[in-house]
């Protein structure tokens, strides 16, 4: 038979475990829903932009110093969404001479991803594009450029291999 005493200890566990529920409850609505304007701009105002720098490599010479391996500049255009102009989409499409909706179909990619994380739009971009982009910076916010070294084998033969490579 069970105790008056093992019941009401019961009862009253039940109503304490009850109770912490809705008190985080609570506050979990009131966080989420209430104050969720608060909240939202600390969390903007925390975020971090990633910049990735790429360490230099050596250039490889043979013993008559002729040079086998180098490296050489490539310009890469990033999109960083939480800046850019979405109106301003089929003007930069057709100066870096992307099929149209290339850029709308990057952005929806990688919406999942943080709105300061940029995304390559284009590598290999020539010196003209990169010299309008920058030219027109204060007409396009958001777009920028970076500078990527890919390594360069001369000779007839490709060496990466024997040198190594880069992955990306």
């Amino acid at each position: 038979m069970i105790s008056f005493n093992y019941i009401l200890r019961k009862n009253i566990l039940l109503l304490l475990v009850i109770i912490v529920t809705g008190v985080y409850g609570f506050k979990l609505l009131q966080m989420q829903i209430v104050n969720n304007h608060r909240f939202e701009e600390r969390s903007s105002s925390n975020s971090i932009k990633v910049v990735q720098q790429t360490p230099l490599r050596g250039v490889f010479y043979d013993r008559n110093l002729n040079i086998l391996v180098k490296n050489i500049a490539s310009y890469t255009v990033r999109i960083t969404p939480k800046y850019y102009d979405t109106t301003r989409t089929d003007f930069l499409e057709a100066i870096l001479s992307l099929e149209k909706g290339t850029i709308g179909k990057l952005l929806k990619k990688n919406k999942i991803n943080s709105p300061y994380q940029a995304i390559k739009v284009k590598k290999d971009a020539s010196v003209d594009e990169i010299g309008w982009i920058e030219e027109n910076s204060d007409k396009l916010p958001g777009v920028d450029f970076i500078v990527e070294l890919q390594r360069g084998y001369t000779g007839k033969a490709h060496g990466a291999h024997i040198f190594g490579y880069i992955r990306e």
